[in-house]
């Protein structure tokens, strides 16, 4: 929801991650971190490297440990979600005694109970005590993948600092004197996500938030820019009302409503972070047409153009530029996901080569290339499901896809989405 991808067909715990951020209440939080070696943190000297992997366009971080026991699990790495989640299995692994509730409004605004506690974590040898946990259905992240289990959230990661690479990786440490910070430039972060950015064409600057756990690259309303910067907004409309996915909340296996939304894909002039010169240029961006006062958001897609520092201990964010040129790829105009080794169109854009061949979201697509998607996805691990899919469907300029019910199959040519601004 309100979302842009960070690959063509990236698509899956985004909704989730949005639920979660817009209907649960804030909450403070005071406890702190320190070197697993005893010392005082601000004794420490050092900086930690921290074990991950990028998955459909989202960092999952890989060496937890939680009460004292090694998860071996992935989390989702989401400054943008208020607090941290694991899932029911997890919580039943780690026996955890002291559970509370609280009450909760769902997505459509319905009471709910939710379970959390208080978690001790340990990433790459540095402590978090005492982090307010909350324990979500096991659905709500089967469908990423890759082993998922929870949600490292913004009540943890302001507790450290985190200098974020996708060329160099990801370092932890307690002490900004501990991170060269040579070249970076530099902001105020703002309730800890809230930073600054501009549009080329003399567009005001606008706040905005940076959240790693959304795949994309930025998310704004019309009224962001000025019709001089959307002068060319792309009739390829994006689709992503599916009703295959339950909240985050839905206990049961009934299908919910339908979760509405009305957001376009369009190339814009460019934008730049405030204090940098330099901007990303042609980008393209979604625009979200459903709420004026909905805050431009950052997403993943921007560590392919800068390089980071988050420092929620001091509240500043560093950023350094690493490309301008947006990258431009062929694509068919689809996404997809993976629900019970089955595979279903999640997102569509008007206009595309999918759209023109018939495809339609909410398709479930039984063979690619000639081939079942059984036998495609029976050569890997489920972590794998998702990379194997796209990997068929990407190592041709075209692609041959049977739907469920049909005994055609559908042929589709890979195409530039945006031609250049006038």
């Amino acid at each position: 929801m309100k979302r842009v991808r960070l690959h063509p067909f990236s698509y899956s715990i985004t909704m989730i991650n949005q639920i979660i951020k817009y209907v649960l209440v804030s909450f403070t939080l005071i406890f702190g971190c320190k070197v697993i070696e005893g010392q005082p943190t601000s004794n420490n000297t050092s900086t930690q490297d921290v074990d991950y992997v990028n998955h459909k366009g989202r960092i999952y971080v890989i060496d937890i440990n939680i009460e004292g026991i090694n998860t071996k699990s992935n989390f989702l790495l989401d400054n943008g979600c208020r607090e941290s989640f694991i899932s029911e299995s997890l919580a039943k692994k780690l026996n955890l005694k002291k559970v509370k509730t609280k009450n909760i409004l769902d997505a459509y605004g319905e009471k709910k109970k939710l379970p959390y506690g208080r978690l001790d974590y340990s990433i790459s040898g540095i402590e978090f005590h005492k982090i307010k946990t909350s324990i979500l259905p096991d659905q709500s992240f089967e469908m990423d993948g890759c082993n998922v289990q929870g949600i490292i959230g913004r009540n943890l990661m302001e507790k450290c600092i985190w200098n974020i690479s996708l060329k160099n990786g990801i370092y932890i440490t307690d002490n900004i004197q501990n991170i060269n910070t040579n070249n970076y430039r530099q902001q105020e972060l703002i309730f800890g996500t809230g930073i600054d950015l501009g549009f080329i064409n003399g567009d005001s600057i606008v706040k905005s938030i940076i959240d790693l756990g959304c795949s994309s690259l930025l998310s704004v309303t019309p009224n962001t820019l000025s019709e001089k910067n959307i002068g060319i907004i792309s009739q390829r409309q994006s689709i992503s009302n599916s009703v295959l996915y339950n909240t985050i909340f839905s206990y049961d296996d009934t299908i919910p409503k339908q979760l509405n939304t009305n957001t376009d894909e369009a190339l814009i002039e460019g934008f730049y972070l405030i204090g940098e010169k330099k901007s990303i240029n042609q980008p393209v961006v979604s625009i979200d047409w459903g709420d004026d006062n909905y805050i431009p958001q950052i997403g993943s897609e921007i560590l392919l153009y800068y390089d980071i520092i988050l420092d929620g201990i001091n509240k500043q964010f560093y950023f350094k530029n690493i490309n301008t040129e947006y990258y431009k790829t062929k694509e068919f105009g689809f996404s997809f996901n993976i629900i019970n080794s089955s595979l279903y169109i999640t997102r569509l854009s008007i206009d595309s080569p999918a759209y023109k061949s018939g495809l339609r979201v909410e398709d479930q697509i039984t063979e690619i290339n000639h081939r079942s998607i059984n036998d495609i996805i029976k050569e890997g691990q489920e972590c794998q499901y998702y990379d194997l899919i796209l990997n068929e469907i990407n190592k041709n300029e075209g692609v041959y896809l049977k739907l469920k019910n049909n005994k055609e199959h559908i042929y589709i040519n890979k195409a530039y989405p945006y031609t250049e601004m006038n």
